[in-house]
């Protein structure tokens, strides 16, 4: 049996969905009904319960042999923070899993991660990828680049951006990504479930080129042929008007930790998985040639 934590998100719709037609037992960690009616494989199995709430736990490991983390948030709202959801979080399932003998965890992490990263995002996932590290259990972490795919937040801010005829790129748009296809890192995962080469490892995970998010927003103009006016918005400028955004608005389209990441390049090779896990990524264009 395998336990998907956040499997009624993003990635963990099409983890879940992956699993099930590698034939995989899988049962999904949910906090509420909402959201697993939606999976696409009904012979899923539903685990009511909350990392945060190390009691719910124990009840959805039975049985359980490998546990797949892909619980996190990029927005910290009310009490949900990065160190209750990624810290405290991981540590009460990773505790629920010794436990319960599990052989072995899977978790999903964030290109960037560091122990002195400048945002707190990564500096918790950083703490998160260490108790996943020291629980004595084998473990595979995935460090995946920003993701897109169907229904994806970050695909659907971009397309939601044409609707505008003046885009603004924070920063010049200079900083360098390396999108990812939500399904190539649900295909590596599924497969390193059974991959003990993959064991106790550490797989940086991004799309097969490396763009400026400039690059990137002019690549969607130019699938979806249509014309929009680009202008630069410097840092100096965007800094107070975060600040203030985040004074008056609980979920505010851009965060200062976020800010930071955008200052940061996010990309990395991908040898190591196309030769470990025998995929060809998907490119951007492609996948927009067909879905916008």
């Amino acid at each position: 049996m395998i336990l998907v934590a956040g499997g009624t998100g993003f990635v963990g719709r099409q983890v879940v969905k992956r699993l099930s037609d590698d034939n995989r037992k899988t049962r999904v960690l949910a906090r509420t009904y909402v959201g697993f009616a939606e999976l696409n494989p009904p012979d899923a199995e539903l685990a009511l319960g909350d990392i945060t709430s190390p009691e719910t736990l124990p009840a959805a490991f039975a049985g359980v042999a490998t546990l797949v983390h892909l619980v996190g948030i990029i927005q910290e709202v009310d009490d949900a923070t990065f160190e209750t959801i990624h810290v405290e979080g991981t540590l009460n399932l990773i505790n629920a899993a010794q436990k319960s003998n599990v052989r072995k965890i899977i978790y999903v992490s964030a290109l960037g991660v560091r122990e002195h990263a400048a945002s707190r995002y990564h500096q918790s996932k950083y703490k998160a990828e260490q108790i996943v590290k020291n629980s004595g259990i084998a473990y595979v972490i995935f460090r995946p680049s920003v993701m897109y795919g169907q229904g994806g937040e970050f695909i659907n801010m971009l397309l939601n951006m044409m609707k505008s005829p003046l885009i603004p790129l924070i920063g010049g748009g200079g900083n360098k990504m390396q999108p990812l296809f939500v399904g190539d890192l649900a295909l590596c995962l599924a497969k390193s479930v059974s991959m003990a080469e993959t064991n106790n490892k550490i797989f940086e995970i991004a799309g097969p080129e490396p763009m400026t998010y400039k690059e990137m927003i002019r690549l969607i103009i130019k699938v979806k042929k249509i014309r929009r006016c680009l202008f630069n918005l410097p840092f100096f400028l965007v800094k107070p008007l975060v600040a203030m955004m985040e004074m008056v608005v609980s979920q505010p389209p851009l965060t200062s930790d976020q800010l930071i990441m955008l200052r940061e390049d996010n990309v990395a090779g991908t040898d190591l998985v196309t030769e470990t896990f025998g995929v060809e990524l998907v490119r951007m264009v492609s996948w927009l040639t067909e879905n916008v």
